[in-house]
């Protein structure tokens, strides 16, 4: 099957079970390769970031969600950015700064510069080669420095939830930048970004294109960009905003049951699509489960926390979208390769000997 290896991005979970704040689940980020013919992985890469970019008292290191511009590879942890070279997965470079925290994604723009999405702190930064912050857009409510200090190291606080918006990743549509914000289930576009000024408070005349649970991912396929929803369906919009066509994941299973939380998307042709399904976690604060898991169970909560949400195993989902239902091919599940949470799947050309 020609062009059937891939990268999966996502993290290795802690030996010890967790506490249900979900801070310390994670000891590495992890990517495996991963051979859709054979359905085989092996590991790619382990990575732990180093003590002077995290928090003292208790870390979560994993990677969330990956780019690739050209023969760079761009990965994040909740306080780095990580450039490797692609697809040898050799590092290359690392940025940080004390304004990152639940970083969630970065884009590479050229020239050493790099879009960083700090979803702890609900902005956007713009960072030059050096690491500095030259430009920063606030996504969340009010103005950013009134919530937040500037002067404070966030890579050394260990979460600064309840987030406004959990804004959680970038896509680049042309010159304009699309920014997904989970908690307001919409998609906001910053226009000709590279050259935009940036914000300390959302301006009301932002254009937003929203959607009916939290959205994810946004890649661009044709004349389209699709997101996921993290309810298992799949939305493609055109540059306008306007929605084209939803595909419901939900519909290729029968037994009715909440397939994970969907993230991580990748056309592999016109009529097929790999997608991937986190296993649920606990969660202490409960608006982002009631608003992003629209068709998840809820079990009775106790206190401020929420008991586990029954879930499927973390996998990568082969389906096939060419009729009115999408078809389930095959699945594969990571977790036995010791990786859970799932944030991105990228195609590898050539494929890594």
């Amino acid at each position: 099957m020609p062009g059937s290896a891939f990268l999966i991005v996502g993290g290795e979970p802690s030996p010890v079970p967790s506490d249900p704040s979900e801070w310390t689940a994670f000891v590495a980020g992890k990517a495996l390769l991963f051979d859709l013919e054979s359905g085989g992985f092996r590991e790619g890469l382990r990575y732990v970031t180093p003590p002077e970019a995290r928090c003292p008292s208790g870390d979560n290191i994993l990677f969330k969600s990956a780019s690739v511009r050209g023969d760079r590879l761009t990965l994040v942890t909740e306080t780095e950015v990580l450039s490797l070279e692609w697809p040898l997965l050799a590092t290359r470079g690392t940025l940080s700064h004390p304004w990152m925290n639940d970083v969630h994604h970065a884009l590479a723009l050229g020239g050493g510069e790099h879009l960083v999405m700090s979803t702890g702190l609900d902005a956007v930064l713009r960072l030059d080669p050096s690491g500095a912050v030259t430009a920063h857009w606030y996504v969340g409510r009010g103005r950013v420095w009134d919530r937040f200090d500037p002067d404070k190291d966030y890579r050394k606080v260990r979460s600064t939830q309840p987030h406004h918006a959990h804004a959680n990743h970038l896509a680049l549509v042309g010159d304009d930048l699309w920014v997904t914000r989970f908690q307001d289930r919409d998609a906001l576009v910053i226009p000709d970004v590279r050259e935009h000024p940036g914000f300390d408070e959302l301006p009301p005349n932002l254009t937003r294109h929203r959607f009916p649970a939290g959205p994810h991912d946004g890649v661009a396929r044709g004349s389209l960009i699709w997101f996921t929803t993290v309810d298992g369906v799949l939305h493609g919009l055109d540059a306008l905003g306007s929605m084209v066509r939803t595909i419901d994941l939900n519909r290729a299973y029968r037994h009715g049951e909440e397939l994970g939380w969907c993230r991580g998307l990748l056309w592999i042709s016109d009529d097929e699509v790999l997608v991937g399904f986190s296993a649920y976690r606990r969660k202490r604060y409960g608006t982002l489960a009631d608003r992003g898991r629209a068709r998840a169970r809820m079990l009775v909560r106790k206190g401020t926390y929420q008991r586990e949400l029954p879930s499927e195993a973390s996998r990568i989902v082969h389906f096939d979208v060419s009729g009115d239902a999408p078809r389930a091919l095959r699945e594969f599940e990571t977790e036995p390769e010791g990786l859970r949470d799932i944030f991105s799947i990228l195609p590898i050309s050539p494929r890594p000997q």
